[in-house]
């Protein structure tokens, strides 16, 4: 059933992105700015670090847990503490993603956990 649902939605989106380009098309006759051949695109550069060149590649939320555990060294901390020092940082830090990371980084032994907070072994 979401497969009928997916398949109808691409099939619409083929479809209105052929009209967009016939209106731009029409559009382009009219202004007299028609292309008689359409240019090849250009070749996209390859690999991660530059399919976005604006932004800058974040490192991985475990990392920042453990440098800021590292930095704060024989305290604990509750998920909500350390999700609001990262989201001074970065804005896009959320508490569940800190408490699914921390529960990873518990498992692998990298923290510890007592009584719901955290801190290095």
């Amino acid at each position: 059933m979401a497969t009928d649902a997916i398949a109808a939605l691409r099939a619409e989106i083929a479809g209105l992105g052929q009209q967009l380009e016939r209106r731009r098309r029409a559009l382009a006759i009219l202004v007299g700015t028609a292309a008689k051949t359409k240019a090849a695109p250009a070749p996209r550069p390859a690999g991660p670090a530059t399919a976005r060149p604006g932004r800058p590649l974040a490192k991985p939320m475990a990392a920042r847990i453990q440098e800021f555990l590292t930095a704060h060294k024989e305290q604990k901390f509750a998920p909500a503490q350390i999700a609001e020092a990262l989201r001074k940082e970065d804005r896009t830090v959320k508490l569940g993603n800190v408490q699914r990371r921390l529960s990873d980084m518990a498992k692998a032994k990298k923290v510890k956990r007592d009584n719901g907070r955290y801190s290095l072994p």
